[in-house]
């Protein structure tokens, strides 16, 4: 066999195993691994029944840092993250909205307290408001809970201690 039908079955063999390694993802996991690949490997390491818990909250937090690179003016940002509170809001009522990360939110409600994840939006708000951060802000806003603190939480961790 020659080498360039080599190097072609070793990329289609390649291709095909991404393919299948990609296919049994959820989607908030696919999001992860494309933008976020840090938190999609680390996560990988979890319990397998918390990584889906795990995917929504990091992909949550993924889509309010996107707020400040897909927005300029502070009324669009405002509207985005008020649609995110209406989110958690429909998720608590029983009633989560048609969107990828809505419901896996809502399917991993048993392991995610959502009354804290509020708080987060109101920390990158506050971090868009102010326009740039800085390490005050983010020394301020760690105390509020965070997605640290509730992956700790998914993972079973005391996060009072």
């Amino acid at each position: 066999m020659s080498s360039l039908r080599r190097a072609r079955q070793a990329r289609t063999t390649r291709a095909d195993a991404v393919k299948r390694s990609t296919a049994t993802l959820s989607p908030c996991a696919l999001q992860l691994r494309e933008h976020d690949p840090d938190r999609f490997f680390c996560t990988l390491l979890a319990p397998a029944d918390r990584r889906e818990a795990l995917y929504a909250l990091y992909a949550f937090d993924l889509e309010l840092a996107r707020v400040h690179r897909r927005v300029s003016e502070a009324m669009l940002g405002a509207i985005r993250f008020q649609w995110w509170r209406e989110t958690l809001d429909g998720i608590t009522a029983g009633t989560p909205r048609a969107h990828d990360i809505a419901r896996a939110l809502a399917s991993a409600a048993d392991h995610i307290e959502l009354s804290r994840l509020g708080a987060v939006i109101d920390a990158r708000e506050r971090m868009f408001d102010a326009g740039a951060v800085t390490l005050e802000s983010m020394e301020r806003d760690a105390g509020d809970g965070g997605i640290t603190q509730e992956a700790l939480r998914i993972l079973g961790c005391d996060t009072e201690a």
